[in-house]
């Protein structure tokens, strides 16, 4: 089958997905803005996360990378989210559970 151009398989299969849904929120935010409302009070379920990169986490955690791929294996701490191809970060509600959680284990 030969590979067809991107003016045949139309607009939306030659542009990558991630770049349509961010374009897409982009311009519901500007509407939003315009008609006095904030995103989040039309779209709860996007609100946005903080993420904290792995040299946040460890200064956080206080233990080293290996530790804390150590822990992730052993299912003791938060798995992290992937931004990329080799990026990844961490929910900042998450460790910030995780640390509550230890807390009240040590008291």
């Amino acid at each position: 089958m030969a590979r067809q151009s991107h003016t045949e398989r139309g607009w939306k299969e030659s542009v990558p997905s991630n770049l349509i849904r961010r374009t897409t929120l982009r311009l519901k935010q500007r509407r939003c803005e315009r008609r006095g409302h904030t995103l989040t009070q039309l779209l709860p379920h996007r609100t946005p996360t903080t993420v904290l990169r792995r040299r946040e986490v460890e200064a956080r955690v206080g233990v080293s990378r290996s530790t804390l791929y150590e822990w992730m294996k052993q299912g003791e701490f938060p798995l992290p989210i992937k931004l990329g191809k080799r990026a990844v970060a961490w929910r900042e509600s998450d460790i910030n559970g995780w640390l509550d959680s230890r807390k009240t284990r040590a008291a």
